[in-house]
């Protein structure tokens, strides 16, 4: 199952056109600061910092919807750092690396994906 279906089937915020939008750039973090920030085959990605912490802001290209969720930091051994955000029994975990790892509510891997 692909990123557009996983959010339609969460009963997130949706609207469904009748062509495939076109995205020029990720979400935007209009008026913070955008951490990363990358598109997929299938999703358009931006972890946001605001003041409080960070967002995760996922747009499926091929359904468009979106989420915007919390999400959190945590440092990778190694070095480096991930952003890992919940909503409704999925994980969404986005490395600075431009990769975005969906898992389901099951433990699947319902995507894995990097961008460009």
């Amino acid at each position: 199952m692909k990123f557009g279906a996983v959010v339609a089937a969460l009963g997130v915020v949706a609207a469904v056109a009748g062509a495939a939008p076109v995205w020029a750039a990720p979400p935007s973090c209009f008026p913070n600061k955008a951490t990363v920030a990358f598109e997929t085959s299938d999703a358009a990605v931006a972890i946001c910092t605001t003041d409080s912490g960070f967002r995760y802001k996922g747009h499926a290209l091929n359904k468009d919807t979106d989420i915007e969720v919390p999400a959190i930091a945590e440092n990778r051994d190694g070095g480096g750092v991930n952003y890992v955000a919940k909503n409704q029994g999925y994980t969404y975990t986005v490395w600075n690396s431009k990769r975005l790892v969906i898992i389901g509510p099951h433990d699947e891997v319902v995507s894995d994906e990097t961008g460009t």
